[in-house]
Order: structure tokens, then C-alpha cells, then sequence
């Protein structure tokens, strides 16, 4: 049975009522359009993608020339898409004794909290565990996941279910890089996050950027670290653009860098002895894949009359794919820098 609020009782001199409480903003809402494509699709379906022609322009053998034929780039993958689920239920008796008692209800009613500040309160938390969730899932998804224990990479005691839903962009990251389908950038004995990105940039695939689409996608903790390189060696201070809360963007020689606070958090609350790659790619080229409108659905709540608690209900489906694995490269900052 779940208490809430035990940290606050109900007593004269403590809060009147829960309006009066600050609520701490657990995580910045973020926007993840800034670093992928939604795309809404079904289980089963393809992804398609048509790349680059063979080059053309040979040398001239003058009167009857051969003629060819040559190739074109393509490539298809298909969804799996993977299902969440957010069953919730409150009764009306883990909110006595703290100041969540204010906002019930009188006589036979007590147990509906509908219209109630604490709903409200609830609710609003839990959108923004909703969000931290598809970006979770996104990012960190991976169908095998467990903890450290039993040999994963989970801390230990993390509900593994909260990742297995799916698997993640890093997980196929990871995939693509040790299949050598992705570049992965030397960087040893580098010494800053600067000389870092730098070698990412230099030794990354050209196309990436030739429409001037390309884009560095790094932890916020690293996107610091970039911009202390960037004044120590230049004396220039980088301007970062706040597009979203907790999504700033800047750019480095001519190169989009979103810098995103979520990774630092869940790496640092679930996975904190893995080291994340910078990433160098074209937003199109990662795909987040859901069989609704958006990857948060609405929530359904209702009274349930019969046990009277107050139910809440929210499910979807997601998946994620790469577009090319040729469009995307990677680079890991060395231990210690």
C-alpha cells in the first residue's frame, strides 16, 4: 500500500493545503522532436530507405562506349514495436494523516479524488513521468536489459521491465558499432571533450552534413565540458539557445549541437557505470515509431465505484529504428577526461 506525502502530516502548523506546496521539477520537459523523427506505423511495416547512386563519369573511350549499369543505395527495416503500460490505482486511505487529507471529499464520496488538488497534483507528476518515459524507452530501451547482479548493466535493485519494452537507439548504436555498420571514431589519448568532437567531425562519413542537416547529439554534462574546452582554447564563450526546457542547442564549426539534460539523469539514475558515446548524425535518420497520434497516450481515469479507488490507465506501443547505419557516426570521450 503506497503512502503519500508521509513527509508532511497533517498538523496545524504545517501546509493548509496542497496548493500551497512547491512542486519540485523532477525533470525538464523536453522536447524529443529536437534529436529524432516521430513516425506512426505498425508492427510488421517497413521502413524503407533509398541512398546514394554509384558515381557516373568515366573516362571516355570515344565511339561506341559501354554502357552499364550501376546501383542504388537501399536498405529496409521493419518495426517491432514494443507495448508500455501505466495501471495505477489510489485509495483514499493513504491519504489520511498527511496534508493530502485536505483535499478529499466528505461522506460517501471521499474515495472519488476527481476535481480534488491532489488529482491534480498527481496527474501533473505523472505527465511528466510520462515524457521521462518515451525517453527512456527511446534512448536506454533494450528487451534484454537487467541488472548488474545477474549480469547486466542496471542497477541493482531497477525494475528491468521499466526497459524492456523495447530496444533503444543506444542499444542499436551499439549494435551497428560492433557490427561495423556505424563509425566509430578513434579517440585515444585525446584529452578534452573538444579534441573529441573534433576527431568525431573529421573522421565521420561526409554525407552526414552535406545539406547542412548534421547534428551532434551529447549529454548536457558534455555539452559543459565542450563549452569550458571552447573558452580555454579560443576565449570564446558559445552561445547555447534554450529551443525547449532542457533542450539548449549551439553550434560547433558550423555543426548543430543539442545538448540534453535527460541523459545525463538516466544515465546517472540507472546505468551509471556505462559511458555514453557523442553522436553525429541527421535527425531524420533516427526514428522513434509509435501506432498513435503521439508517443504518450491519453490517460483514462475514472472512480471505481465498486472497490472505490481512484484508477488511472495509460498504454501504447513503441519501437525504434535507424534509418542508415552509414549516417550516423559515433565517438567516446576517453576515462578521466
Amino acid at each position: 500500500m503506497a503512502k503519500y506525502f508521509t513527509n508532511i502530516p497533517l498538523q496545524p502548523e504545517n501546509l493548509r493545503s496542497l496548493r500551497d506546496a512547491i512542486i519540485k521539477n523532477v525533470l525538464e520537459d523536453e522536447n524529443i522532436r529536437e534529436v529524432l523523427t516521430i513516425d506512426r506505423v505498425r508492427s510488421g511495416e517497413p521502413l524503407a530507405v533509398i541512398g546514394e547512386m554509384d558515381a557516373v563519369g568515366n573516362a571516355s573511350t570515344g565511339c561506341c562506349p559501354q554502357y552499364k549499369q550501376i546501383g542504388i543505395g537501399n536498405s529496409v527495416k521493419r518495426w517491432d514495436l514494443g507495448e508500455w503500460q501505466i495501471p495505477l490505482e489510489i485509495c483514499y486511505k493513504d491519504l489520511e494523516g498527511t496534508i493530502a487529507e485536505y483535499a478529499l471529499k466528505a461522506g460517501t464520496e471521499i474515495g472519488n479524488l476527481e476535481g480534488t488538488d491532489f488529482l491534480a497534483i498527481y496527474l501533473d507528476l505523472l505527465s511528466k513521468q510520462m515524457r521521462r518515459m518515451i525517453w527512456r524507452l527511446a534512448w536506454f530501451g533494450d528487451k534484454t536489459a537487467d541488472t548488474v547482479a545477474n549480469g547486466g548493466q542496471l542497477v541493482n535493485g531497477t525494475d528491468k521491465t521499466l526497459f524492456t519494452v523495447n530496444d533503444g537507439l543506444f542499444k542499436r548504436i551499439n549494435a551497428g558499432v560492433t557490427g561495423g555498420t556505424i563509425e566509430n571514431v578513434t579517440t585515444t589519448g585525446m584529452t578534452s571533450v573538444m579534441q573529441v568532437v573534433e576527431a568525431l567531425l573529421d573522421g565521420a562519413p561526409a554525407t552526414i552534413n552535406q545539406n547542412g542537416e548534421g547534428l551532434l547529439i551529447m549529454p548536457r554534462s558534455r555539452a559543459r565540458q565542450l563549452a569550458r574546452d571552447v573558452r580555454t582554447a579560443y576565449n570564446e564563450i558559445m552561445p547555447w539557445e534554450q529551443v525547449f526546457e532542457g533542450v539548449e542547442v549551439t553550434r560547433f564549426d558550423g555543426v548543430k549541437v543539442a545538448s540534453v539534460a535527460a541523459f545525463d539523469y538516466l544515465n546517472s539514475t540507472y546505468q551509471p557505470t556505462v559511458s555514453l558515446p557523442i553522436i553525429y548524425t541527421v535527425a531524420k535518420n533516427l526514428h522513434l515509431g509509435t501506432d498513435a497520434d503521439e508517443p504518450v497516450s491519453e490517460l483514462d481515469i475514472w472512480f471505481d465505484k465498486d472497490c472505490r479507488k481512484q484508477k488511472v490507465y495509460a498504454s501504447g506501443r513503441i519501437d525504434t529504428l535507424i534509418g542508415e547505419d552509414g549516417n550516423i557516426a559515433v565517438a567516446s570521450v576517453p576515462a578521466g577526461v
